[in-house]
């Protein structure tokens, strides 16, 4: 590429100054300044954006986990309410002097736990007599492929010993929480109430 001369005037005034040919500086249409490159990597616009993006769904996982782990507790809590209220009318014999045992004792648990479980198959319990309270074992209410089972109902006379267990398997709907609270580090969390006591001598002079 040949580069234009440009006149260059200098010297003496009238006839007597000299004209002087230069070549001519030329700035490529191709080139582009550098301070315009790194403007474009220092330029910010939309940034905001982006790091939000990467951080909402981090945010909102943390935010749905602890409102589950609440309503867990909540849950746990229910559970023990109810354990507690139905061990103390099989104490009194409440239960046992109604016509439907079996049907007193079930209505009395489920009005406690109606917030966040039914008793068709969401709720086991156990109720057992012991004749001692060296005696007294706790049963297994999950089965080996997961499912809740109602193992034995015998609520027992006057001054027996009672146990009165109670289970409720929660599923665990926020991603990753069940590595923390999962049993075994699955998808559900087995939440259960267990009340010991000797019933009172009901019925008797």
């Amino acid at each position: 590429m040949k580069l234009p001369i440009t006149p260059a005037i200098s010297g003496g005034s009238g006839t007597n100054r000299q004209i002087t040919l230069a070549p001519a500086r030329i700035r490529s249409r191709n080139r582009v300044p550098l301070k315009h490159g790194w403007g474009f990597w220092r330029d910010r616009a939309g940034s905001v954006a982006i790091e939000f993006g990467l951080v909402l769904p981090i945010f909102a996982m943390l935010i749905f986990g602890l409102a589950e782990v609440s309503l867990i507790q909540f849950a746990a809590s229910s559970l023990q309410g109810a354990s507690t209220e139905a061990a103390r009318q099989i104490r009194t014999g409440s239960v046992q002097l109604s016509g439907d045992p079996l049907g007193e004792f079930q209505r009395i648990f489920c009005e406690e736990v109606f917030a966040f479980a039914s008793c068709n198959g969401d709720v086991a319990f156990n109720v057992e007599t012991f004749g001692s309270f060296q005696a007294v074992s706790i049963q297994a209410l999950r089965n080996p492929d997961g499912t809740l089972k109602t193992t034995n109902f015998a609520p027992g006379g006057p001054g027996a010993i009672m146990i009165v267990q109670s289970a409720y398997q929660w599923d665990i709907l926020t991603p990753m929480l069940g590595l923390f609270l999962g049993d075994g580090g699955g998808s559900t969390r087995l939440i259960a109430s267990t009340a010991v006591f000797r019933n009172e001598p009901y019925g008797t002079n």
